[in-house]
């Protein structure tokens, strides 16, 4: 069941729900299956694992999507969080100064919004049971609702002294 999910990853509904390439999702595995040493095949383990933190399912419809006990899915979610935790130094890493000043310079000339700081929002919208697979717009008050995300760019205040750069923002947000 799960190599016909990595084999045909583009097809597979957890992908509504994550973004994560193939080669992503393979590397993941590879890196983690160093660490887990279970006698479920990690390629189970990390699908499981995965669809609890991407899907909005609860975790009692996990286990049942999956065909496991609900303490063997808990166990495995511990040690795959462990195992991205240890890994986390490996792939996450913060920028360096050159870096950085390389990605303002980018962002500056491309969008034209120097110096902005963008902000990120959610609501969960309330919406009536969809025809087409209703159960990932289940939530938690037995209703069904959709989340919406936007970013929140708000231009300066105009009191007079505005720079040109500043100017130029508001004249885009516009």
């Amino acid at each position: 069941m799960f190599g016909i999910y990595l084999d045909n990853l583009s097809s597979s509904p957890l992908l509504s729900f994550i973004a994560i390439t193939r080669r992503a999702l393979r590397a993941l595995l590879q890196e983690n299956g160093t660490i887990l040493r279970e006698r479920t095949p990690c390629e189970e383990i990390l699908m499981m694992v995965l669809w609890i933190m991407a899907t909005p399912d609860s975790f009692r419809r996990v286990p049942l999507r999956f065909g496991v006990h609900p303490s063997e899915l808990h166990m495995h979610q511990k040690y795959v969080i462990n195992g991205i935790c240890q890994l986390g130094e490996t792939y996450n890493t913060w920028p360096s100064a050159a870096e950085r000043e390389r990605t303002k310079t980018i962002l500056q000339r491309r969008p034209g919004f120097p110096g902005t700081v963008g902000m990120m929002d959610s609501k969960r919208f309330s919406i009536t049971k969809p025809v087409d697979d209703p159960l990932p717009h289940r939530n938690y008050h037995h209703g069904y609702s959709m989340k919406v995300q936007l970013y929140v760019m708000i231009p300066f205040r105009n009191d007079g002294h505005l720079t040109v750069m500043q100017r130029n923002l508001n004249s885009r947000l516009s």
